[in-house]
């Protein structure tokens, strides 16, 4: 959500309108069963609030009773006036990652440039209304065609967007602003990009047992691939047979369930293979410090200590050999530490 006009307010009009637009948010996701405290907080844009909401949050609420309740908050309000209050929105759909401070991921990205592209600028300078909406072709795709309480499709029509690297269609709603638009949307073009989706995780699945052998062959306990789930390929099947047009409507909930498997399952195949290189990397730590451990034994202690020398060959031996059991190396470069302190005379751990 961004706030019309912001910048040019006063200091003082500037924290009306953000605590409005606060209050105005709160209730609007009360009506879809979000409270404040069971969300994250939103990230503050000083102008506007982007507010990211957990999956169990239903789309069709969000498009339909929330965006109708906003509409009545903000005709609370004035209308004109230094102090009107109207919003550009967007709505978007896709994964995101928290870390520290914020939240990241490409479809974070997208929801920044869906508000501020142009067919939402102009479409709210072009009506009196209090907000004028963007929804993503990914949040399009998702809810379908159905008939949503408190939202009307006579009111959106599809748009061109053109920002940075966003070159997408969306579609613009203004409520009670625009002339009748018949809401209809082939499932054909959803069934292709599921299908590309698809070859996308079978090359990632493909990748992914090609270095579980390579990484097998160098360590011990590696673990296994985990296939697709069997039913995928089984509901896909069943979602292209219900692709006709006239079955469309129904096989929108097969293909929301293919998309979030594929999605899941993609997942879980790049987290899988970035931890296979980790055992790689976990190596490469151990025997770094193996051989820093040496160097600190040349110089320190003299003449050459027998028991040190068997213990770092043997740690060496277990780094250096195929398939290496990284647990029992680990424990074995711990042993010549220990040992090579105890001869230096520290007390304590050290690295």
């Amino acid at each position: 959500m961004d706030i019309e006009r912001f910048g040019s307010r006063s200091d003082g009009l500037q924290q009306v309108l953000r605590d409005r637009l606060y209050r105005v948010m709160e209730t609007a996701l009360e009506t879809v069963g979000v409270n404040r405290q069971d969300v994250r907080d939103p990230e503050d844009r000083g102008d506007g609030l982007l507010w990211v909401l957990p999956s169990w949050v239903s789309m069709v609420a969000l498009t339909g009773r929330f965006t109708a309740r906003l509409h009545t908050e903000l005709l609370e309000y004035p209308a004109g006036g230094d102090d009107a209050m109207r919003l550009r929105a967007a709505l978007h759909v896709g994964m995101v990652k928290a870390d520290r401070n914020t939240w990241v991921g490409t479809a974070l990205n997208t929801a920044f440039r869906l508000l501020n592209a142009e067919p939402l600028r102009e479409a709210l300078a072009g009506t009196s209304a209090p907000y004028a909406l963007l929804m993503s072709r990914e949040w399009r795709d998702r809810i379908g065609d159905q008939d949503i309480e408190g939202f009307d499709w006579r009111a959106c029509r599809e748009a061109v967007v053109d920002v940075k690297e966003l070159h997408a269609s969306a579609w613009v709603y203004v409520p009670r602003d625009l002339p009748r638009i018949p809401p209809s949307r082939p499932l054909g073009g959803r069934l292709r990009r599921l299908a590309e989706r698809e070859a996308e995780v079978e090359r990632a699945e493909r990748r992914a047992r090609e270095r579980r052998a390579d990484i097998g062959e160098l360590f011990t306990g590696v673990p296994e691939f985990r296939e697709r789930p069997d039913d995928v390929r089984s509901v896909l099947e069943l979602v292209r047979e219900r692709g006709q047009a006239s079955e469309q409507r129904w096989a929108v909930p097969d293909v929301v369930r293919c998309e979030e498997i594929i999605e899941s399952h993609l997942e879980r195949v790049e987290e899988f293979t970035t931890g296979l290189e980790g055992l790689r990397a976990e190596r490469d730590e151990l025997r770094g410090r193996l051989g820093a451990y040496k160097a600190k034994e040349a110089s320190g202690v003299s003449p050459e200590d027998p028991r040190l020398a068997a213990l770092y060959g043997e740690a060496h031996e277990m780094l250096w050999k195929a398939p290496c059991d990284l647990r029992a190396a680990r424990a074995a470069v711990e042993r010549y530490q220990a040992a090579l302190w105890h001869a230096l005379g520290y007390k304590g751990t050290r690295s």
